[in-house]
């Protein structure tokens, strides 16, 4: 099973997981596909289709206590201006069981695999408290080990 998964893992060299076969962690602070946003695009909320990634077994993370499979990189790197002081929502939905692992831009870990009271049942929500301006790292993986279309919504609270 690691060739296949590393194998795979050469797919993603523009996104940094190149890095996979010597980290068994989400690398914090490296840089996914990046989107910059205006706080204003957040009233409307905005909706992307991303790929749930499945690299490493993110149990294997203890220090970041989560379940399911993420890559190294994170899957999108949301650089947000012009916030002001309103809570941030992230919503991951699929048919996959997707799992959310957030890095915000103070450095704090945020992680769903299923929301009951924001996401669709099995779908991950992470409500984040106002934060402004910065750098948000945003990691969508499987509860499974396979790959699979997520719709990921980023909209204010």
């Amino acid at each position: 099973m690691r060739i296949k998964t590393l194998t795979l893992a050469a797919l993603f060299t523009l996104s940094g997981a190149a890095l996979a076969s010597a980290q068994q962690c989400p690398a914090l602070g490296s840089t996914g596909a990046v989107v910059e946003v205006d706080g204003s695009q957040l009233n409307r909320g905005i909706r992307t289709e991303v790929i749930a990634g499945t690299q490493i077994d993110a149990w294997d993370c203890q220090r970041f206590y989560m379940v399911g499979y993420v890559n190294v990189a994170p899957t999108l790197t949301m650089r947000l201006s012009n916030a002001g002081s309103r809570g941030v929502e992230v919503i991951a939905e699929s048919d996959c069981d997707p799992t959310l692992l957030i890095e915000t831009p103070n450095g704090q870990i945020a992680f769903d695999d299923d929301n009951y009271d924001i996401g669709r049942g099995l779908d991950p929500a992470i409500p984040l408290p106002a934060m402004g301006d910065g750098t948000y790292n945003i990691w969508v993986g499987s509860y499974r080990n396979s790959y699979c279309l997520t719709t990921l919504r980023i909209r204010y609270r």
